[in-house]
């Protein structure tokens, strides 16, 4: 097995001697294709496209980089993408790819939460494209592991901060629960745990209420409850279902301007 230090040293060696041979460097993807996200490849796959091509422009004397895209078409909805784009991983990196330099990039949806524990068998980089629950991404259990973006928690706390800073003592939190439980359910998560373990946020009470845009009635539902209890409501979702869901409360009359 190639592991990353001693790839890290021969791409090194390559770079400084004189060599016909570039250093050959694969990134595997288990970003998913048909899960509704802004990390998924309809949205991210220009950008990887683009890192290979300048990549292989500007140092194609050193390094050819080459990108792996693991998904399955059939995958809709986040907690079987997840599954499954670990099933493809070990798969492919067992038959093709243990021999090779590799680095690993999975998404919300494709593997982040057991591909960090992979990447350290393998001794492999890995980074992730979106947020990252803490508890997984650290330098003692995962150190070949990288979030490009912040931690669930981060999230969470911003927005308590955020209710303190304006003195919103009580809010409900909206949770878009259309594809499973995604990362927004780990950042729901986040909050409560905030709220039990931090004593500045004892002032804070908040409630939460879930509901899938494929069901009209669970929005209304959750408009309602949330109308009930809260004057302040957190939307953990797409931009798309926060649209949907605005458009949804002023056809049901209960929005009054300056009130929330």
């Amino acid at each position: 097995m190639l592991g990353c230090k001693r790839c890290l040293v021969t791409l090194i060696i390559l770079s400084i001697i004189a060599t016909v041979k570039a250093f050959q460097l694969e990134l595997i993807s288990t970003m998913p294709l048909n899960v509704p996200g802004g990390f998924a490849l309809p949205n991210t796959g220009a950008a990887l496209e683009v890192a290979q091509s300048t990549v292989n422009s500007q140092y194609s004397f050193n390094l050819n980089l080459s990108v792996t895209l693991l998904f399955n078409r059939s995958d809709t909805i986040c907690e079987i993408a997840d599954v499954n784009g670990i099933l493809l991983l070990t798969e492919y990196f067992n038959r093709r790819a243990f021999d090779r330099c590799t680095a690993l990039i999975v998404s919300g949806c494709g593997g982040y939460v057991a591909g960090p524990y992979l990447a350290k068998e393998w001794d492999v980089l890995l980074f992730t494209n979106g947020w990252i629950p803490p508890t997984i991404y650290n330098h003692i259990d995962t150190p070949t592991s990288f979030g490009m973006a912040g931690s669930t928690q981060d999230s969470g706390s911003a927005l308590l901060e955020l209710l303190l800073f304006f003195k919103w003592f009580h809010a409900t939190v909206l949770l878009d629960f259309t594809n499973g439980w995604d990362l927004n359910g780990f950042i729901a998560t986040s909050i409560r745990l905030l709220l039990i373990r931090q004593r500045k946020y004892d002032v804070l009470s908040i409630d939460n209420v879930q509901f899938s845009t494929k069901d009209e009635q669970s929005m209304r539902d959750a408009l309602r409850q949330a109308n009930n209890r809260s004057r302040v409501f957190l939307m953990l979702g797409p931009t798309l279902s926060a649209i949907r869901l605005l458009r949804l409360l002023n056809s049901m009359a209960i929005f009054i301007p300056g009130s929330y």
